[in-house]
C-alpha cells in the first residue's frame, strides 16, 4: 500500500493543484487501482470520501489500456450536467496503479448558453411597431446629417455653402421635410436661418434645373 501511494504521490499534489486552479466547477478524484479505493478528493461535490470503494468494473484492462479515457458526459445525482476525463497513473514499470478523475461541472455554462441563445433569438417584425415611432424624425434628421458629414470627410461648421446646401437638398430627397416644422429644426442642426435653409434648397433645385440637359426640339 506504501508503495503505491508513494507512485501517486505525485499526481495527488497535481489532482489538489486543478482543484484549487478551477474551483468551484471541477473535482478531482484519484483512486488507488489496486485497492479500489479513493486515496484523494478535492473540492468534492460528489458527496464522496477518502476510502470509499472506487467501484471500477475493468481495473485489469487499464494495465493495457490507453493512458486517457475520455471525455464523456452524464448528470449527477441532483441533475447538474457533468464532463469527465480518466488518466491512467503508471508506476516506473509501467504498471497502471492509480486513476485521477477530473469531473467539471458544466451545468453553469449551460444556463448561460441558454440564457445567451434566448438573448440572440431572432426578433419579430418591427414593421407594425416603427409606425408608432414615426414621430422621432428629429433623431433621424440628427443621424442623417452626421452620417452624411462623415461620409464627406466634414463637419457642419466647415461645410462651404455649397455643400450645405447640396446636404439640404439631401435632406429633402430623403423625405426629411415633411414632418411638421422640419425647416426650422433643420435650420437649428446647421446652425443657419430656417430662411437660409429654403435658399440653399431653392438655389440647389434651380441648379438642378439648369444643369439637366435639354431634350432634342
Amino acid at each position: 500500500m506504501e508503495a503505491v501511494l508513494s507512485d501517486l504521490k505525485g499526481a495527488i499534489v497535481m489532482a489538489e493543484a486543478v482543484a484549487n486552479l478551477f474551483r468551484p466547477f471541477v473535482e478531482v478524484v484519484v483512486h488507488d487501482i489496486e485497492k479500489s479505493r479513493i486515496v484523494a478528493i478535492f473540492n468534492n461535490t460528489s458527496r464522496r470520501s477518502v476510502g470509499d470503494d472506487s467501484m471500477i468494473e475493468d481495473a485489469a484492462g487499464l494495465h493495457e489500456g490507453p493512458d486517457i479515457h475520455g471525455p464523456f458526459e452524464q448528470r449527477t445525482f441532483d441533475g447538474r450536467r457533468l464532463k469527465y476525463t480518466s488518466v491512467v497513473l503508471r508506476n516506473e514499470a509501467g504498471r497502471a496503479v492509480g486513476l485521477m478523475c477530473i469531473n467539471a461541472d458544466v451545468s453553469p455554462l449551460e444556463k448561460m448558453e441558454e440564457a445567451i441563445g434566448a438573448l440572440l433569438r431572432p426578433a419579430g417584425d418591427s414593421a407594425a411597431l416603427d409606425s408608432h415611432f414615426r414621430d422621432d424624425w428629429q433623431e433621424r434628421i440628427r443621424s442623417f446629417v452626421q452620417e452624411y458629414s462623415t461620409r464627406q470627410e466634414t463637419t457642419i461648421a466647415r461645410m462651404t455653402r455649397r455643400e450645405r446646401a447640396e446636404l439640404v437638398t439631401a435632406l429633402h430627397e430623403a423625405g426629411a421635410f415633411r414632418a411638421k416644422n422640419a425647416a426650422g429644426f433643420i435650420a437649428n442642426v446647421l446652425g443657419v436661418s430656417r430662411a437660409t435653409v429654403y435658399n440653399d434648397l431653392g438655389e440647389a433645385k434651380a441648379k438642378t434645373v439648369t444643369e439637366s440637359p435639354r431634350e432634342p426640339g
